[in-house]
């Protein structure tokens, strides 16, 4: 805890000399957000609260250095507060500073033992760090302050899943759906666990994602996915259609659909959607070796040659590709 004190002491009296951190040039060239608070802090240099906003603003742009020195300043003039903490823990963890980020937030629970912000923001530092343990004791601790917070309920959704407790982590998610009816990752992870265990409920929480983004990518997919693997082709391309309805370019969904065409055994409407995958990405190598594959059950050996070998230049160590070549030898 020392070593944070001395190290905002040195900075908050370097910056006392300064009140606006890393302004440069003429202030028509920034962005006129930047533009603005800076005119804020002309009129009122002695507001803690606008140099936290102006580090805010540096996080988002990621211009950490300056975001440092502007929360420093803040902290100088409003040592108290706790929330200017919070934002300094971020700016150490933006700079992959990871002992300071947890040494401030734990500043933070010295300064409020409740302080809920602090609590999750531990639980997610740990998690990271895979501390387990630690993560889901902050996330517990911060469910003590508030028994009503989702957030704390996704992040022990999340330490169970890692734990092997898919029960428990489907318990806690489903609390955070309770909790926040519009918890879009929270939906999305009990649609992966049930998806796991090949469970169509799978389905019902892709769809309530999808209730919170409508036409989201990763949703649709995931939902694609699951009847893929389960072999129900015809909701599959329809689904895949709806993806290529928001994205024309989606190279994932014209190769999946390319896959399940090739599973069907229409080895030509396969060809052309692996063809159209691979004018979007020429190095979509699972693409080419598919077409290939489409070439050799059409019997046009020369064309799946082409393309294998097309995947050996990208990867020469391509199996699948070595296999096929052999195949046609």
């Amino acid at each position: 805890m020392h070593k944070i004190v001395c190290f905002l002491l040195i900075v908050s009296l370097c910056c006392t000399c300064c009140h606006r951190p890393d302004k440069q040039g003429n202030d028509s060239e920034l962005p006129q957000e930047l533009q603005d608070l800076y005119a804020q802090i002309d009129k009122d240099a002695k507001n803690p609260e606008l140099f936290n906003k102006l580090a805010v603003y540096f996080i988002q742009n990621q211009q950490f250095d300056s975001a440092l020195s502007a929360i420093s300043k803040a902290i100088s003039l409003d040592s108290a507060n706790e929330t200017y903490y919070l934002t300094l823990s971020d700016v150490y963890f933006a700079q992959t500073n990871v002992d300071l980020s947890e040494e401030t937030l734990e500043k933070v629970l010295a300064i409020n033992p409740k302080n809920e912000e602090a609590m999750l923001k531990l639980a997610e530092l740990h998690f990271l760090l895979k501390r387990y343990d630690l993560s889901q004791k902050f996330a517990e601790q911060s469910l003590k302050t508030n028994s009503y917070n989702p957030k704390a309920y996704f992040l022990l959704g999340w330490i169970f899943r890692e734990k092997g407790d898919t029960s428990m982590a489907i318990n806690n998610y489903l609390k955070a759906t309770e909790q926040n009816s519009d918890y879009y990752d929270a939906y999305m992870e009990l649609g992966i666990l049930y998806h796991c265990r090949q469970n169509a409920l799978a389905i019902d929480y892709y769809n309530n994602a999808l209730n919170c983004k409508v036409n989201d990518f990763q949703a649709l997919y995931n939902k694609a996915m699951f009847y893929q693997e389960a072999k129900d082709y015809d909701k599959a391309l329809e689904i895949y259609k709806m993806i290529l309805q928001n994205d024309v370019h989606n190279k994932v969904a014209l190769h999946n659909m390319g896959w399940v065409y090739m599973a069907q055994g229409k080895y030509e409407e396969g060809f052309v959607f692996f063809s159209k995958a691979i004018e979007e990405d020429g190095t979509y190598i699972e693409a080419i070796y598919n077409r290939g594959l489409c070439s050799e059950m059409l019997n046009e050996k020369d064309k799946a040659r082409q393309d294998f070998m097309y995947c050996l230049k990208l990867d020469d160590h391509y199996q699948l590709a070595i296999d096929g070549l052999n195949r046609l030898d």
